[in-house]
Formats: structure tokens, C-alpha cells, sequence
């Protein structure tokens, strides 16, 4: 059960998640500062080192997550910045944190599952794409201990639409059920790797 401070805070995890995207652009000139406001536990500074594809972006925030894990222990990533450095590192292909949020994409929490689909905007990748479309067929209503969410493969199409291209739909549409055959149909006409 997701009390409601927790759910405040992944509805502004989210939030900031999206709003953070332009932090990136100019931050490869800031690397420095950057790393050390994210040792602060500054998290749009996590998430504008993510967006710095590189060597030295990597190694930054593995870096600050060692920092983190020297400081919290195995609750780093209770974190607010922990778990933003993990969505960075598995954006950048860090393999135990793409697997590590692969596996949030299966959270029986509803809640905790629609955010980590809408995470996945962020993540992106090959391995995500492979995951979302295996929710294409979960079109019951989602039913929680205290919440009523549309199934899970209508979030799934929203994301997807972002992550893919050509997409079957554009992205921001409004998506509905009948829209599977059309993610199914892409599917299996999708590139390697795509």
C-alpha cells in the first residue's frame, strides 16, 4: 500500500523527471559542478549527468551512486537522488540498472508501475521498447488496494509512441484499445535493435 506522501512524491519524481530535460543541454561544460551538486544530493543534477552521453558522465555517476551507497547503505536508493542516478545509469546502458528498472516495469503496485512506464520515457532503449510491448496484452482495469487505473497497455502505447519511430501513433495522441493491433503489426515488422 502506497501511502499518500509516497504518491506525492513519484507524482513529483515524475513531474520533474520531464521538466529536467532541458537542464542537459549545456551541462558537458559542467561536469564538475554537476557531479558535485549530485554528491549533495542535488537529483536534477543526477538527471542532467545522465544526459551527458560519455565516458566521463558514466563514470561521474557511478561515482556519485558509490558516494550515496558509502553514506545510506542499501537505502540509497530510497533516495530521492539515488534513484534518479539509477533511471541516469540506465539510461546510459549501465546493464545492473537497466535490469534493476526493467524490473520496476512489473511493480504490482499500480501506482509505482505507471511511473516507471512513464519513467521509461527517459530510460529509453532497445530493452525498454521489448518490455513495453509485452504489455500490449494487459487490457483489464488495473485494480490496486486503494487505487482504479485503465490497463496497462494503454500506458504502454503512450510510451511507446515516444520511444519509437516511425510510431504507429503520434506521440501525446490519446491511445484506446483498438490501437493494439497496430503495436502488434509494428511489432513484428521492427528492426534489430529498433
Amino acid at each position: 500500500m502506497m501511502s499518500s506522501t509516497d504518491l506525492a512524491r513519484y507524482i513529483f519524481m515524475w513531474l520533474s523527471l520531464s521538466l529536467r530535460v532541458a537542464l542537459a543541454q549545456d551541462s558537458s561544460k559542467n561536469l564538475d559542478q554537476l557531479v558535485a551538486a549530485a554528491k549533495k544530493q542535488d537529483y536534477q543534477a543526477a538527471l542532467a549527468i545522465g544526459r551527458i552521453d560519455s565516458q566521463a558522465s558514466r563514470a561521474a555517476l557511478h561515482d556519485v551512486m558509490e558516494s550515496l551507497a558509502k553514506q545510506y547503505g542499501d537505502r540509497a536508493y530510497d533516495i530521492y537522488t539515488g534513484q534518479m542516478l539509477s533511471l541516469a545509469l540506465a539510461r546510459l546502458g549501465d546493464q545492473k540498472e537497466l535490469s534493476r528498472f526493467i524490473k520496476s516495469l512489473d511493480n504490482t503496485d499500480p501506482i509505482a508501475q505507471d511511473i516507471a512506464i512513464r519513467s521509461a520515457r527517459y530510460v529509453g532503449g532497445a530493452e525498454v521498447v521489448d518490455k513495453l510491448l509485452t504489455f500490449l496484452d494487459r487490457t483489464d482495469q488495473v485494480i490496486g488496494v486503494h487505487v482504479i487505473a485503465p490497463p496497462v497497455a494503454l500506458r504502454a502505447m503512450e510510451t511507446l509512441a515516444y520511444l519509437v519511430a516511425p510510431s504507429p501513433i503520434q506521440p501525446g495522441e490519446k491511445v484506446s484499445l483498438a490501437d493494439i493491433p497496430k503495436w502488434k503489426r509494428w511489432a513484428e515488422t521492427r528492426k534489430p535493435n529498433e
